[in-house]
């Protein structure tokens, strides 16, 4: 876990801004100023945020349709496999099954850049 905060009900928190607005800040403090980004739904989502995450560096990526996806045919793939998958390359958005996806260190994205 990466941070924490206990919510004891409507007093454990600034009445001034919107809950969601609070959590939000508060959650990622650890990662403000590391360039990072926040994927989250639309519920801890707003202009205001956004403009406050990206003034501390951290950009605010948001599911626009959390609802299901469906399974897209690898681009890699030669057809005859057929193989389906829900994962798509961050960059390009292609769709790329198991065999094609890779978990890279935080020291090789960082080198990549």
């Amino acid at each position: 876990m990466l941070d924490a905060y206990v919510y004891l009900g409507k007093g454990s928190y600034p009445t001034n801004v919107p809950s969601a607005h609070f959590f939000t800040l508060e959650l990622t403090e650890k990662i403000h100023g590391t360039n990072r980004n926040l994927t989250c739904d639309n519920w801890f989502t707003s202009i205001p945020v956004a403009k406050e995450l990206l003034q501390k560096q951290v950009t605010l990526v948001v599911d626009a349709n959390p609802g299901p996806t469906a399974k897209k045919r690898c681009a890699v793939c030669p057809r005859g496999k057929d193989r389906k998958t829900k994962v798509f390359c961050g960059m390009c958005r292609k769709p790329l099954c198991g065999e094609h996806t890779a978990p890279r260190c935080e020291e090789c994205v960082t080198q990549q850049k």
